[in-house]
């Protein structure tokens, strides 16, 4: 327990400073400007469009990037945990402390994101936007910790974690189908809760399902590709 609570404290004060709030300002500008194109160009689709593009498709998986990485210090998940691990603490607890305050705190920035994106792209602040902004909000949290458990995963490989970019990669890639090769990435099931092709016919409960087990998923393999 105060190897979870030590390695949540420091995942809270790598999270701190102008160095991670200038990228949560630049995504919010940037969708605040698409959305803003969008509703100029064709304002019966501008939300859609704006969450399609520049929340789900970029800003969402971008940041959560960014951000596990000031966490990570841009590199291995268990050379960020040395702080802990020196002092005692068991690494499979230091590391679902860490990635556990990184995914609550990608989960609210990327709220935010989809909740400014479909308020700036309808232009109007009513019953139906406002259930839209909320709903769309609560997928792009579980999008934003789905996100860092996988980044999480990815930084034990490679000798400075370059696993992570990978796995960004693999995801815009393979994530773009739906076919039974984009079911363990979570952009394909994002895609498919906020209104896009569903993968292998699933529902959206059944999407939404998908994204907690891929992130229980990738953080077991993180946890049992750690040492104790």
């Amino acid at each position: 327990m105060r190897a979870l609570s030590a390695a949540a404290r420091l995942a809270l004060f790598r999270l701190r400073g102008p160095s991670l709030v200038l990228p949560v300002v630049v995504a919010a500008l940037a969708v605040i400007g698409i959305a803003t194109l969008e509703r100029a160009e064709a304002p019966g689709r501008a939300a859609d469009y704006t969450l399609f593009g520049v929340v789900f498709g970029w800003t969402l998986p971008l940041l959560a990037y960014v951000m596990t990485g000031r966490v990570l210090g841009s590199g291995r998940l268990d050379h960020a945990l040395v702080p802990v691990s020196r002092a005692g603490g068991n690494r499979r607890a230091a590391a679902a402390g860490l990635l556990g305050v990184t995914g609550a705190s990608v989960a609210l920035a990327s709220a935010l994101l989809a909740v400014v994106g479909v308020l700036v792209a309808r232009g109007r602040l009513d019953a139906d936007s406002i259930r839209d902004a909320l709903l769309s909000a609560s997928i792009a949290a579980l999008g934003g910790a789905t996100y860092v458990a996988w980044f999480g995963l990815g930084s034990l490989f490679g000798r400075s974690g370059g696993g992570r970019a990978a796995c960004l990669i693999v995801d815009w890639i393979l994530g773009t189908g739906h076919t039974f090769a984009a079911v363990a990435w979570p952009r394909a099931h994002l895609v498919s809760l906020i209104g896009g092709e569903p993968v292998l016919g699933f529902s959206s409960p059944e999407s939404a399902m998908a994204l907690y087990l891929l992130a229980a998923a990738y953080l077991g393999l993180t946890l049992v590709r750690l040492p104790r």
